[in-house]
C-alpha cells in the first residue's frame, strides 16, 4: 500500500527560508508535533494521604527533527545553507503541512548538529527546537465588524429620483457571537475607531463571565484605539500611542473560551459612533 503521510517543513527567519521533505532534504524523523510537555504542580496534604492538584500548564514545546543531505552534486552547497541558516542567536517561525494541514510556530534553535561518523557515509542532521508559546497557530487571522452596516440594495438597482435611497443602515445590536474553533482559549484583538464624531470610555465585555476590558478616553472622531489581551502581547494604543495606564481599574484581558463567546461593546457616551472590529487567531494543540 502506498504511504500518503507527507510532512512538509517550511522554517523562516531574518527574511530567509529552508524547506525540509522530501527534496533536497528529506526527513528521517520529527517527534513534537502531537503535542507538549505539561508541567503539573501539586500541594503536599497536611492530615490526609498524597497531595493536591494546585496548577497545571502547557509548558515550552520541544521539536526533534532528523533529516538527511544526500550525496549529490550540490552536496557542499547544502551543507553551507544549513550552517548559515541555523544560527542560534535568530528566531523563526515554522510552518508544518502534514498532509495539507497547516499551522505555524515560532521558535529558537536549540541545537543543530550534523551526525555521521565518518566523512563517507551519508551526512544526516539532527534539529532541536524550542517553542515558547507552545500552541500551532492558524495561518489566518480572523476579523469581524460587529458594528457593520448591512446592505439594503440589490440589482436591478431602481432609485427613486426625489425621496433618494438608503444603501443600508447600521445594526444597533451590541452583542455578537464570536466562535473560537482553536483547541485553547485565546486572547483577541481589538479595533475601535471613532467613525461618526466622540466616544467616551469605549468598552467590551465577555458576557458569559462579565469579564471586561473598557479604556477611560474620550476619543475623537477618526481616532483609532488598540487593544491586545493576547498573554505576552497585552497593550492599549490610542493613535499609536501607548495608553496602557489609561484603563478601568477592573479590566481585565479576558480570552475567548474554545466554542461560542457572546461579547458586547458599549461606551459611557456616544456607544453608535464606534466601529469595532476583533481580530484573533485559533491555537492548537498539534498538528
Amino acid at each position: 500500500m502506498k504511504d500518503i503521510r507527507q510532512v512538509t517543513l517550511a522554517l523562516s527567519a531574518a527574511g530567509r527560508e529552508l524547506v525540509l521533505g522530501p527534496k533536497p532534504y528529506p526527513i528521517e524523523s520529527i517527534s513534537g508535533l502531537e503535542s507538549t510537555d505539561y508541567e503539573l504542580t501539586f500541594a503536599d496534604n497536611a492530615n490526609l494521604p498524597g497531595s493536591t492538584l494546585v496548577g497545571q500548564r502547557a509548558g515550552k514545546r520541544p521539536i526533534s527533527i532528523r533529516f538527511d543531505l544526500p550525496s549529490t552534486p550540490e552536496f557542499a552547497r547544502h551543507r553551507q545553507e544549513l550552517i548559515r541558516f541555523f544560527r542560534p542567536d535568530i528566531a523563526g517561525e515554522l510552518l508544518v503541512d502534514y498532509n495539507g494541514l497547516q499551522r505555524k510556530i515560532p521558535y529558537v534553535i536549540e541545537e543543530f548538529r550534523f551526525q555521521n561518523s565518518n566523512l563517507y557515509e551519508q551526512l544526516r542532521a539532527q534539529l532541536d527546537l524550542l517553542c515558547p508559546q507552545p500552541f500551532f497557530l492558524d495561518l489566518n487571522n480572523y476579523g469581524k465588524n460587529i458594528a457593520a452596516k448591512t446592505p439594503l440594495y440589490g440589482f436591478p438597482l431602481w432609485i427613486h429620483r426625489t425621496r433618494g435611497f438608503a444603501m443600508g443602515y447600521r445594526t444597533l445590536k451590541k452583542h455578537v457571537s464570536l466562535p473560537n474553533e482553536g483547541d485553547v482559549d485565546t486572547g483577541i484583538e481589538i479595533v475601535f475607531k471613532a467613525a461618526r464624531g466622540t466616544v467616551t470610555n469605549p468598552k467590551l465585555e465577555k458576557v458569559s463571565t462579565g469579564e471586561f476590558v473598557q479604556v477611560m478616553v474620550e476619543m475623537q472622531q477618526g481616532d483609532i484605539l488598540h487593544v491586545n489581551t493576547n498573554p505576552g502581547q497585552k497593550r492599549i494604543e490610542l493613535n499609536g500611542e501607548n495608553l496602557f495606564h489609561r484603563k478601568s481599574r477592573l479590566s481585565q484581558f479576558f480570552q475567548i473560551t474554545v466554542g461560542d463567546n457572546v461579547l458586547k461593546y458599549d461606551a459611557d457616551e456616544n456607544y453608535t459612533n464606534l466601529d469595532v472590529t476583533l481580530y484573533y487567531i485559533p491555537k492548537y494543540l498539534g498538528v
